[in-house]
């Protein structure tokens, strides 16, 4: 089986409009490329439905015998009425859809536990928990709305997640990310990664890439990604050698200031150790409670926070001292 085409397409208008971030299509770019896949093309469409059909049969038009398309769409599968996804995958396939008897189980229980009643909103409920007839369920464990995996002719794939990025990662790592490496069988890549703080892409090319031979030749393929403090460098090769020798270099010259995903990491650890954490931010405004938050499973070991912006907040929630916050702010 040749490696696919991968194009990533996500869907909304407040995409396209400027009132949001695609922050969905670099996060899946990166997870593939962390399993030996690479990504041809990205692509952001409005919520119109004839937009996504029109630019769905232009890609399908592309995958012939020897270039196998895998499409990963996200957004367009909630209950509104501009959630337009799995009416465009039926229409382009020629099927009906069909309810998903876990996504059903999994809402019936979510307005159970609200004490809503669900056959009230049923129209509503089954255009959330419905996907195309014939199509792989990717089961939602996060949320309500099941994503799904189409074959739209010889050699094309479509799988289809929501947009919400908390159940959009959860999926892809649990679900989607096995069928695809189950699918397309390539040659075995290995990688690795390291978050290294208080380093600039430019500067970390000159004292690092630039001497290292593997990288250089082209052997080993490497990536970087800039963020708020720190960047996130990648290594890839079909020599398990080669990656973990960059690695194990990178914590030799930078130390401490080389690490793994600490965003990963401590949640691992607070839920291994039992501990329960709350924040108390001020200039931060609530980033810190919203990183522990963005992870599926943050209320096992997340119990709440405070943005104590004023002085006033400081001393009457938090008890700091008056003299505290007189000499220090």
């Amino acid at each position: 089986m040749f490696s696919p085409k991968i194009i990533i397409l996500s869907t909304g208008s407040e995409l396209t409009s400027g009132r949001s971030q695609d922050t969905n299509s670099s996060w899946i770019a990166n997870e593939l490329f962390g399993i030996g896949f690479t990504v041809s093309k990205l692509v952001v469409l409005p919520d119109d439905p004839e937009a996504i059909l029109e630019e769905l049969r232009t890609l399908v038009s592309l995958a012939t015998k020897k270039n196998p398309v895998l499409l990963i769409m996200t957004g367009g599968l909630g209950p509104t009425e501009d959630d337009y996804t799995l009416e465009v995958v039926c229409k382009l396939k020629g099927v009906s859809s069909v309810e998903s008897v876990v996504a059903r189980q999994r809402i019936e229980a979510f307005y159970k536990l609200r004490g809503k009643n669900f056959q009230e909103s049923l129209q509503t409920a089954i255009r959330q928990i419905s996907v195309p007839k014939d199509s792989t369920i990717l089961n939602n464990e996060v949320g309500i709305a099941p994503g799904f995996i189409v074959s739209l002719g010889e050699n094309v794939h479509l799988g289809c997640m929501p947009g919400v990025p908390g159940e959009m990662t959860e999926m892809f790592r649990e679900e989607f990310s096995t069928w695809i490496l189950k699918k397309y069988s390539t040659r075995e890549l290995h990688s690795g990664f390291r978050f290294i703080w208080w380093m600039s892409e430019s500067q970390f090319q000159k004292e690092f890439i630039s001497k290292e031979e593997s990288v250089t030749s082209g052997k080993v393929i490497w990536g970087v990604a800039a963020k708020r403090g720190y960047i996130r460098v990648s290594f890839q090769s079909n020599e398990r050698a080669l990656v973990d020798f960059l690695l194990k270099k990178l914590d030799e010259i930078y130390g401490p200031k080389s690490t793994l995903d600490v965003f990963e990491e401590l949640p691992k650890l607070l839920i291994e150790k039992k501990i329960t954490v709350g924040t108390a931010e001020s200039c931060t405004g609530g980033l810190i409670s919203k990183i522990f938050t963005d992870k599926p499973g943050s209320s096992t070991y997340f119990y709440g926070g405070v943005i104590s912006y004023d002085n006033g907040v400081k001393e009457g929630i938090l008890g700091v001292k008056k003299n505290t916050l007189k000499e220090f702010g």
